[in-house]
């Protein structure tokens, strides 16, 4: 083997463990992407789950205002009936049960906003 064969085996050979070791570099990073992946997709899963939740939570929140809304309108009705009528059908008594009622309703939506 002549010289200058043997000076291109050489830089070959080495040429080759840069590229060996190149490869090998972009490998684990490959790896460590690979792995936050698949935490992102866990953190992603669990913070859709919680967006439902709160959807949820959300949604039955907005039933049970539009409830004591009509709750308060009727009561308001009530109210406004009893104090209109002169030959009331509620004795008094009932009448502050009920005045009392719609101040804890409305107490109760102003807690809820």
């Amino acid at each position: 083997m002549d010289y200058e064969q043997s000076k291109v085996n050489i830089k070959e050979s080495i040429e080759g463990k840069e590229i060996e070791s190149d490869i090998k570099n972009l490998w684990d990073k490959i790896r460590k992407v690979s792995e936050i992946m698949f935490l992102i997709k866990e953190e992603n899963k669990e913070l859709k789950a919680e967006v439902q939740k709160l959807k949820q939570k959300f949604s039955e929140s907005e039933s049970q205002l539009i409830a004591n809304e009509r709750e308060i309108s009727q009561l308001h009705s009530d109210l406004a009936r009893l104090t209109t009528s002169t030959n009331s059908s509620f004795p008094p008594q009932e009448k502050e049960i009920i005045k009392k009622r719609i101040s804890e309703l409305i107490a109760k939506i102003n807690s809820h906003l």
